[in-house]
């Protein structure tokens, strides 16, 4: 894992960049299935669907993740965050306390194990950013689609 010095504002950019891109790769083509298999909302159950049965990677950074799960497994120290994402540093916290008692890892090899090789249970993002993500993205897609025609 590269572990180079970013300011924590990059970081959590590209972080949530990355995240935002993974959901929609998911997004499209379980749309696709919803419409061909006549769901009713078929844009509201496949974002329903994406969020809770895509497996994303941990969309954090080393030193961010450290921190946190140090607290938690150290101190019993809760992350001050939204419900959701107090969800996700446990799940981190644990699957890294499982690393370090079963393996007899350290918490940091065991922290950076966790975020290149294991898969979030769900997309921890609520329904509501999910929509601005696609908005986003429809958005960007139609300006390169507006810009090529442009220039072509």
């Amino acid at each position: 894992m590269d572990n180079t010095e970013v300011t924590s504002a990059y970081a959590r950019s590209a972080n949530c960049q990355a995240r935002d891109m993974e959901f929609v790769a998911l997004y499209n083509p379980t749309l696709q299935l919803m419409i061909e298999r006549g769901s009713p909302a078929p844009r509201r159950h496949a974002i329903h669907f994406v969020i809770n049965n895509g497996h994303p990677r941990y969309h954090v950074s080393f030193k961010r993740a450290y921190e946190v799960v140090c607290q938690l497994l150290r101190h019993g120290k809760k992350p001050t965050a939204s419900s959701l994402q107090v969800a996700m540093w446990h799940e981190i916290a644990g699957r890294v306390a499982q690393l370090c008692a079963s393996d007899g890892m350290s918490i940091a090899r065991a922290v950076e194990f966790v975020l290149e090789h294991c898969r979030a249970n769900r997309f921890y993002i609520s329904e509501e950013y999910a929509d601005t993500i696609l908005d986003r993205a429809r958005r960007q897609y139609r300006q390169r689609k507006l810009h090529a025609t442009r220039h072509a």
